[in-house]
């Protein structure tokens, strides 16, 4: 599948996926007065060792969560873990750095979890997680997929993200 290549100007206030929180700090609405060029791509093993700084980097240095690459097995292997079992893996890019990454992990047959969504705070604001969002969702419908679970539990700044895409307790129970 073809890279999606994406130019924003944004012109107005906009609210970043994580809906104003990251790790307790106000990272939207913002104005915006510059544009922005990135790419979304499928998963390719080139990309291994930013999607893991990336993630790595949000989760401790950012979140204060402490974890480490041996407690997320499926950062090390992302190909059999979310492409060869029918799951989907994107990363967004810009100037050819991996600046976001979200993945759809399937459980079951018309049923994933969404997973990863993390972009680089500098972007946040800037649509790269609505951009991954919907590219992953694009993906799901052409994959039969019907379900999709948000990550449990979920961390407080991706909360009002998966609000916002209108996730709700019945859609999780619904593909256990």
């Amino acid at each position: 599948m073809p890279a999606v290549r994406y130019k924003y100007i944004p012109k107005m206030r906009s609210l970043c996926p994580c809906a104003g929180s990251r790790a307790g700090m106000l990272c939207g609405p913002a104005i915006f007065n510059k544009r922005i060029v990135m790419q979304i791509e499928p998963y390719t093993e080139k990309y291994d060792n930013e999607i893991i700084s990336l993630i790595l980097s949000i989760q401790n240095d950012e979140n204060k969560l402490g974890l480490s690459l041996g407690e997320q097995p499926g950062l090390l292997d992302i190909k059999r873990c979310y492409r060869l079992s029918g799951g989907e893996f994107r990363v967004a890019l810009s100037d050819d750095k991996v600046i976001g990454t979200i993945g759809l992990m399937l459980k079951a047959r018309q049923c994933a979890v969404l997973k990863k969504i993390f972009v680089q705070k500098k972007f946040c604001s800037q649509g790269v997680g609505l951009a991954l969002y919907n590219t992953l969702l694009t993906y799901a419908k052409g994959a039969d997929i019907r379900h999709i679970i948000p990550p449990l539990p979920l961390p407080a700044c991706r909360i009002g993200f998966t609000k916002e895409r209108d996730f709700t307790k019945s859609q999780r129970i619904s593909c256990r």
